[in-house]
């Protein structure tokens, strides 16, 4: 098991922390989905340092109506995103999601599963499903061995995960050449 506490790992990291730029057009395809499905609330899980909603919002892809709402477990994260965009996060215990079931339209979680070990990605991926009509799930496949792996990131099987929880992927995408990130669509059972 690595030696990887989030909340510390998160806390320590925040004040320096620089987002990795989004792979071709990444973003892209999160706004296009935005745009083309008009969510009329979303939840961001793990907003960091606000990069997806200023992206959003940047592109048009949020609609006048649109309710959006940020969590994250890290203060010195929610402090950061606070000053990109005006908007305080939510306190999340990185556990339960503070909100009722269905609550949520669209929840998005970009990069946020690859950094949850393996202990607590089921929970963390219940929890998406249990607040959300639908899901978009943002997270990376390295194709690295295991050992070349940093500390804080983690490699799931997300068809076995979400096959366990009942869940019905509607999209899998994978972008990138030498890291991949996957993009998910997914709707609860």
């Amino acid at each position: 098991m690595k030696d990887y506490d989030p909340q510390s790992y998160w806390d320590k990291r925040a004040p320096s922390y620089r987002p990795h730029k989004a792979i071709g057009s990444e973003f892209d395809l999160i706004a296009n989905y935005v745009k083309e499905n008009q969510p009329q609330s979303i939840l961001e899980v793990g907003a960091g340092t606000g990069r997806i909603y200023n992206y959003l919002r940047g592109h048009g892809a949020l609609g006048t109506d649109c309710a959006y709402t940020m969590v994250d477990f890290s203060v010195p994260m929610m402090d950061r995103c606070f000053e990109s965009t005006g908007i305080r996060p939510d306190r999340w215990d990185g556990e339960t999601l503070p909100y009722a079931d269905k609550s949520y339209d669209l929840v998005l979680s970009v990069n946020v599963a690859l950094h949850v070990p393996e202990h607590d990605i089921l929970a963390f991926l219940s929890e998406h499903l249990r607040v959300g009509k639908s899901i978009y799930l943002v997270s990376y496949w390295s194709g690295y061995k295991k050992e070349e792996i940093a500390p804080h990131v983690f490699e799931h099987d997300y068809n076995d995960l979400l096959s366990e929880l009942g869940a019905k992927v509607l999209m899998k995408t994978t972008i990138g050449k030498d890291i991949k990130r996957r993009h998910w669509v997914i709707k609860p059972a």
